[in-house]
């Protein structure tokens, strides 16, 4: 059994997006059909970041949010920037809304990895 997976310090750690939060999903859905799972999704990044109390780091300047996103993919289909920001727009939303910080100030970068089984996606500010 793999050991357990330690989010990095002011890190959080959520699971891989449901189908229904991707952009492509979206487009061609009526929005009841993806809202509770985009509303559920923010929550519990909200929920995550109050409870590793996660501190904003912002630029010299005071004008951005350095954020991380280290992408680790369920298989090895291929996914890129665009898709997963659309993807991750409710996890941001959930951190911003914790943090207290408006996500306009967010400094994004993607990083992706080999994949995991089932996937996640981690945070670190």
């Amino acid at each position: 059994m793999p050991a357990p997976f330690a989010a990095p310090v002011n890190s959080i750690v959520m699971p891989w997006p449901a189908p229904q939060v991707w952009p492509n999903f979206r487009q061609s859905h009526h929005w009841r059909a993806y809202s509770g799972l985009v509303k559920a999704q923010r929550e519990l990044a909200w929920g995550l970041a109050l409870e590793a109390k996660l501190v904003p780091e912002w630029s010299a300047d005071g004008s951005k949010v350095s954020v991380l996103i280290d992408v680790y993919p369920p298989d090895r289909r291929r996914r890129d920037q665009d898709g997963m920001k659309g993807a991750c727009k409710s996890i941001l939303d959930g951190v911003a809304d914790a943090i207290r910080v408006d996500d306009a100030h967010f400094d994004l970068t993607f990083l992706f990895h080999e994949p995991v089984p089932a996937g996640r996606i981690v945070v670190t500010l």
